[in-house]
């Protein structure tokens, strides 16, 4: 008697890294080094690449100049947390604060716990997306006034 064993084959490395996601042009360099790490880095060390996301964050709030140094009520300089530079952005570029906040759990959770699922890092890829779409690309501004010129325009 014959016994098949079943057998599966989970890729380990691509290389050059598969991008998993789009990176726009419009993303300086760190930023984009960072997420085609993140890319590399998901099928060999999920952890890592959760990391790796959490670090393109930071980077991504330094393109757009939210700062990392705070000045407390005593006019002494501070280094402020991701939270905070978070909380800088949303006044800035609205309604990001939430995905990238989860973003940062995922990133957070893997850097103590050594650990991150595959379908986890997935969703944070797509989530990753559509924010980038709007916040770097300025997609949403774009549908904004597209709309706006087809409800306006005489010369439909």
């Amino acid at each position: 008697m014959v016994v098949f064993e079943s057998q599966y084959h989970h890729p380990k490395v691509f290389y050059p890294a598969l991008k998993i996601i789009g990176v726009s042009k419009k993303l300086n360099k760190q930023c984009g080094e960072d997420l085609t790490s993140s890319f590399a880095l998901l099928w060999v060390d999920p952890a890592a690449c959760a990391n790796r996301m959490r670090t393109f964050i930071e980077h991504l709030l330094d393109q757009f100049k939210i700062d990392r140094i705070g000045i407390n009520k005593h006019g002494e300089e501070y280094r402020l947390n991701l939270m905070q530079r978070l909380e800088k952005l949303e006044a800035v570029k609205p309604d990001h604060k939430a995905t990238l906040s989860a973003l940062k759990k995922v990133g957070d959770f893997a850097s103590h716990q050594g650990k991150a699922k595959f379908d986890t890092l997935i969703k944070c890829y797509e989530l990753l997306e559509y924010a980038l779409a709007d916040l770097v690309d300025g997609k949403k501004d774009r549908m904004k006034k597209l709309t706006a010129e087809l409800l306006d325009g005489d010369d439909l």
